[in-house]
């Protein structure tokens, strides 16, 4: 299902994802199609820059969207014919490379199955691969792994810092919930 996003060169977005709640939220995930001249009249409104700062926004699906502040966001866009376009925008959290931030995000209906690499990689504390269910169900509990809001793909904010998992992992230890 496509959403509009609004502007005087209006197109559309299959997926877009935010953190956060309010004025605090910001963009993580926005895939947008439409007339090349649509999508890159709402990429620049997105991107658009007052002073110093970030200022812009959009309004995707009724729900307006700005950028974070300080976060170098990544962007691929690919041609659908000679007139439309596919452009995506992301959190660099999203990529397989990004510095450590104390989080990563996990993109896709089976990220149960696919954040534990990214998320051992990140976090000091130490996990054995057999843990993968045990810690993806321990972490939606104690709010370690959150979804974002918004529409479409889902995006998951996965906690990495020792702060966050270390009590988790004692206390499943522990009450013997892993092994």
């Amino acid at each position: 299902m496509l959403v509009e996003i609004d502007g005087d060169l209006p197109c559309h977005a299959d997926a877009f994802r935010v953190s956060g709640e309010g004025y605090h939220s910001g963009l993580v995930l926005l895939s947008a199609i439409g007339p090349v001249n649509a999508v890159r009249a709402s990429w620049a409104k997105l991107f658009k820059v007052s002073g110093r700062r970030r200022s812009g926004s959009i309004t995707v699906g009724g729900r307006s969207v700005g950028l974070l502040e300080n976060i170098p966001y990544l962007t691929a866009s690919s041609p659908l014919d000679s007139r439309h376009v596919h452009m995506l925008v992301f959190h660099p959290m999203l990529g397989h490379n990004a510095p450590d931030m104390g989080f990563v995000y996990q993109v896709g209906p089976h990220a149960s199955s696919h954040y534990f690499d990214r998320m051992a990689r990140w976090c000091p504390v130490p996990m054995r691969p057999s843990w993968r269910a045990p810690l993806w169900a321990l972490g939606r509990e104690h709010g370690a792994i959150v979804p974002l809001t918004g529409h479409g793909r889902e995006v998951w904010h996965v906690a990495t810092t020792r702060e966050v998992w270390e009590p988790i992992i004692c206390g499943a230890l522990a009450s013997e919930e892993l092994q």
